[in-house]
C-alpha cells in the first residue's frame, strides 16, 4: 500500500488548497515518496525473493500508517478547509 507519492493525481488534488508542508508534516520521514520506491517494493514482491510471501499487507508510505489517524486527520482537515474557502470565495 503506497503512502503519498510524489507527482500523482492524488497527491496534486490534495495538496492544491494548501501547499505539500501540511502533508510531508504527517509523514515521519518528511517527504513524500517518490514512484520508483513503490516501484521497487513491486519488483521484489514479483521477485523470488518474496516467494513464501502470501497474504501480506506491505506497507510503502514514510511510516505515515506508524503516526497514527491523527496526521491524516489534521492534513485532510486543512484541505477540506482550503478548499471550502475556495468555493465561498
Amino acid at each position: 500500500m503506497p503512502g503519498p507519492i510524489r507527482e500523482t493525481e492524488g497527491m496534486r488534488r490534495l495538496t492544491e488548497p494548501v501547499g505539500s508542508a501540511v502533508w510531508t508534516e504527517a509523514v515521519p520521514l518528511s517527504r513524500f515518496g517518490d514512484a520508483h520506491e513503490v516501484a521497487a517494493m513491486a519488483v521484489v514482491l514479483s521477485s523470488p525473493l518474496a516467494s513464501y510471501v502470501t497474504g501480506a499487507r506491505i506497507v510503502v508510505d514514510g511510516g505515515l500508517g506508524l503516526s497514527g489517524l491523527g496526521s491524516i486527520s489534521r492534513a485532510l482537515d486543512s484541505t477540506r478547509s482550503a478548499a471550502r474557502a475556495d468555493v465561498i470565495d
